[in-house]
């Protein structure tokens, strides 16, 4: 009976460390607006870096709170032909509040194959929103009377 029971022990136990295989899906890493500057209330870009893995046509889904607090969802619909190794996507999104999370999905129809949570603000993944009263200027190519500061 003991040994028994040890080798059922060694059997879930080496279950739960198995380690990631290729064709799974990952989410890797997520960055958000311009050069990590956006403003809350404003559209602004995010970009998840992921790997689809074996799935039929997943969806990538990305939710942020609106200025309410209300959970809010951005979709994209990926292609058989966009699955291949690690990934980028960038959606246009519209957070609603200064500091709060970003959670990734990707999911096939109602099946969750990877998730997770990126948080905003000092202590988070993320940078902090400019707040609603403050500026962000944004300058394509050189300008010379405008410096980063």
């Amino acid at each position: 009976m003991t040994r028994l029971l040890f080798t059922a022990f060694v059997l879930l136990a080496g279950g739960l460390t198995a380690p990631l295989r290729a064709d799974e899906a990952t989410i890797v890493s997520a960055r958000i607006g311009f050069d990590g500057f956006y403003k809350v209330g404003a559209w602004t870009p995010v970009e998840i870096e992921f790997q689809a893995g074996d799935a039929d046509n997943p969806r990538l889904d990305v939710w942020t709170e609106d200025s309410d607090g209300a959970p809010t969802r951005y979709t994209k619909q990926l292609s058989a032909a966009e699955q291949a190794g690690t990934q980028r996507e960038t959606l246009i999104i519209k957070p609603g509040r200064v500091e709060g999370s970003l959670r990734v999905v990707i999911r096939q129809a109602q099946r969750v194959l990877a998730e997770r949570t990126f948080t905003r603000g000092e202590r988070g993944d993320l940078p902090a929103s400019i707040a609603r009263g403050e500026y962000l200027v944004l300058a394509a190519g050189e300008c010379q009377s405008l410096r980063r500061t």
